[in-house]
């Protein structure tokens, strides 16, 4: 579980309500460096704005792993409801 600062928050919210179209989820790695290398998708789709959830290990104590690619996360508002 990881507990959501306002500015992550935000960009959650956009995701999730279409704001940032054409991407719907945060970026993989391909995308995230194409965008902040040429202002692109790795589709070549115009999108000048890298959007991850950036989080370090000392936030997620309860995983009891390290983040990786493909691992599951729940992401919670500062009430710790579930949001994502």
């Amino acid at each position: 579980m990881i507990t959501l600062s306002n500015r992550q928050l935000c960009d959650l919210e956009m995701l999730l309500n279409g704001s940032f179209h054409p991407v719907h989820s945060y970026m993989n790695q391909a995308d995230w460096k194409s965008v902040c290398e040429d202002m692109e998708l790795s589709d070549g789709t115009f999108f000048p704005l890298p959007i991850n959830l950036e989080v370090t290990e000392s936030e997620v104590p309860a995983l009891g792993t390290k983040i990786q690619v493909g691992n599951i996360i729940l992401l919670c508002n500062q009430e710790n409801l579930p949001l994502a």
